[in-house]
C-alpha cells in the first residue's frame, strides 16, 4: 500500500516528466553547474618538467586558479609520481584551452559526463 487511505478501488496515476538540469552562475556570470560534458584537467607529477614553476603559472592563468592552489594539490600526501592530480573541470567544447593545456608537460585531460 502506497498511501494508508488508498482503497482497493482507488487508482493512482503517475506522470513521468523528463527534466533538464538548470544552470547555476556565480555573481560574475561564470557557469558553476549546468548541462554538458566536461573534461577533468590535472597534472601527473612524474611527467612534469623538473623545473615546473612556469608550467604551473601558465596553467594557473589558463584556468583562473591560483598557482598556490595547484602547488598545494600537488603536495598532498597521497600524491605519487603516477597519480592524476585533478585541478578542475573544463567544458569539452573549450577546445582552445584544451589545446593550450596539452602543450604543457604533465597535463592530462580526462573526459567525463557531468
Amino acid at each position: 500500500m502506497i498511501f494508508p487511505g488508498l482503497g482497493d478501488t482507488d487508482k493512482l496515476k503517475m506522470n513521468i516528466t523528463d527534466t533538464k538540469r538548470g544552470s547555476i552562475y556565480d555573481r560574475n556570470g561564470k557557469l558553476l553547474a549546468g548541462e554538458g560534458k566536461v573534461s577533468s584537467v590535472g597534472f601527473v607529477p612524474g611527467k612534469m618538467n623538473k623545473d615546473n614553476k612556469a608550467d604551473i603559472e601558465t596553467v594557473s592563468k589558463l584556468l583562473g586558479i591560483s598557482a598556490e592552489s595547484i602547488k598545494s594539490s600537488l603536495e598532498q600526501d597521497y600524491v605519487k609520481p603516477n597519480t592524476f592530480v585533478k585541478i578542475t573541470n573544463i567544458s569539452q567544447t573549450d577546445s582552445k584551452t584544451e589545446e593550450e593545456l596539452m602543450r604543457i608537460a604533465g597535463i592530462q585531460i580526462k573526459n567525463s559526463a557531468r
